[in-house]
């Protein structure tokens, strides 16, 4: 469930909201003794942020992805004795 900061945080956000671990944000507020997105300078809120960005743990795991379905695709050639090279 969503609570107030969270969505605090995903109007601050905007359509940015995929791209950040909003729960962590709302965590990490609440760490720091904050009741909303406003209780922290703009500048020490947006480093917050920062911190808790998930687009390159998103881009790791497509690159994983596609890695491993290469590897599905050259050991499918290589049973049917098709691969050329890798």
């Amino acid at each position: 469930m969503t609570d107030s900061l969270e969505r605090g945080v995903s109007i601050a956000l905007g359509d940015a909201t995929d791209d950040y671990d909003i729960e962590g944000i709302a965590a990490a507020l609440r760490e720091q003794g904050a009741q909303t997105v406003n209780d922290l300078s703009a500048e020490d809120f947006w480093a917050l942020v920062s911190e808790h960005e998930v687009r390159d743990e998103i881009e790791a795991v497509a690159t994983v992805k596609a890695i491993a379905d290469r590897g599905r695709q050259i050991l499918a050639e290589q049973a049917e004795g098709t691969t050329v090279g890798v």
